[in-house]
This record gives C-alpha cells, structure tokens and sequence, in this order.
C-alpha cells in the first residue's frame, strides 16, 4: 500500500472512528444522561470504539499478503493519534463554545469541595487559578488519554489482524 493511501486512509479511519466519541458526548451533554444510562452509553463507546478500530485494522491487514505485527500496530496507532487529535479537540470546543456550563458546574464543584475548610488558602488559591485553565488542561489530558488507550487497544488488536506467510521465508520448494 502506498504509504500516502495508508496516511490517507488512517487520517479517514481516526476521523469515523472519533465520531463514536464525539456522538456519545453529545448525547450525554444533550439529553443530561447521568448514572447507570451514563456507564452504558460508556459502554458501548468503548466497545463500538474497540470493534471499529479492529475492523479498520482488519481491511488494512486483507489489503497486503504479509502484515507483521508491527505494522498492524503503526496503523493502529495512527488511526487512533488522528482519532485522539479530532476527540480532544471536539472536548475543547465543546467545555468553551458549545456547553460552557460544563465549566461552570466544575467550578461550582470545586469550590463545594474547598468549602470543607480543610485546604489552606494556598492551595485553594493554586486549585482555583488551575480552574482558569480548565479546557487547555482538558485538551492536552485527554489528548494523552486517548492516544494512551488507543496505543494499548492497537497492540492487542494487531495480535489478532497481523498476517504472516509461514513459508515466505522458505521459498516455493
């Protein structure tokens, strides 16, 4: 496969595969989906999440006659840095335009919890200046988690989607 087309289509694979992410977000930022609906939705993006970068890595392996684990691994891994870039920037957008409310009830929680009295006023003036900076810190945390839990998911994925010719080392005798 030539290595544009792969570039290509792993930017195309990440983009579909972000949009479980970003749908599931929205459903929870809509409709105010809390609780046990809230762990199900969870659920089933993760799974849907895990089944489609299977089949993505999947195609990708039918496409060549020999696909090491290495190489399933580094189209998984760039599927899901593409998918990582397109959800944590969604997260931004969304904590700053789309539901800045999602701040507010942050912040609201945060000084619930610095009410306690047991924080001294260092450290609440250290926690609140930290609020200030929530969505960037939002984007780069869950860039790194997502990227983190699509590097984990690649390698085991790339155990089941490598191909290897047994005899290609052997020659046709």
């Amino acid at each position: 496969m030539a290595t544009s087309n792969k570039w290509n289509t792993a930017a195309t694979n990440g983009l579909l595969l972000s949009l479980i992410t970003i749908i599931a977000s929205l459903l929870q930022s809509v409709f105010k989906i809390e609780g046990l609906f809230s762990m199900v939705l969870w659920a089933a993006k993760f799974g849907g999440c895990i089944y489609l970068l299977h089949y993505f890595m999947k195609q990708h392996s039918l496409q060549e006659q020999n696909v090491s684990y290495g190489e399933s691994f580094k189209y998984g891994f760039l599927i899901c840095c593409f998918s990582s870039i397109v959800c944590a920037a969604y997260l931004y957008i969304s904590m700053t335009l789309l539901f800045p409310e999602q701040i507010d009830a942050a912040i609201e929680q945060v000084n619930t919890l610095l009410a306690s009295g047991s924080y001294s006023s260092e450290e609440e003036s250290a926690v609140m200046s930290m609020m200030g900076k929530l969505p960037q810190i939002t984007l780069f945390s869950a860039f790194f988690y997502y990227v983190l839990i699509g590097a984990v998911m690649s390698s085991i994925i790339a155990n089941f989607t490598k191909k290897d010719d047994p005899f290609a080392e052997q020659g046709n005798n």
